[in-house]
């Protein structure tokens, strides 16, 4: 299920290409940044 949820972020991100004048980190890192600053706060 999570993957689908990445794949459809992906597309959307090559859609309207939000990546095209990044600088610095793109779309995929900072998703990834998020959800690991995220998973300690997690406790189940």
């Amino acid at each position: 299920m999570l993957s689908i949820g990445f794949r459809a972020i992906y597309e959307l991100v090559g859609r309207y290409q939000s990546d095209k004048y990044h600088k610095g980190i793109n779309s995929w890192t900072h998703l990834i940044s998020m959800l690991f600053c995220h998973l300690p706060y997690h406790n189940n």
